[in-house]
């Protein structure tokens, strides 16, 4: 279930509403990239807020509270 990544977005949403009550801008996360040298490992906090262990991920949080992930 991703209902605790949503979650985990929606707070940092409010979190920064509330911190930058002025600022409007989206906030970008990125996924690390697959390397030959070593095995892939998650970012843990892209991973903390989208659940995704896909490599060279995107993840677009909006300033209307949506994400779109990549």
């Amino acid at each position: 279930s991703y209902a605790p990544y949503i979650e985990r977005r929606q707070l940092l949403h409010k979190a920064l509403l509330e911190a930058y009550p002025q600022k409007k801008g989206s906030v970008v996360l990125f996924a690390g990239f697959e390397h030959h040298r070593v095995a892939f490992r998650q970012e843990s906090n892209f991973y903390y807020f989208t659940g995704l262990e896909e490599p060279a991920s995107i993840a677009l949080m909006d300033p209307d509270g949506s994400t779109t992930l990549w």
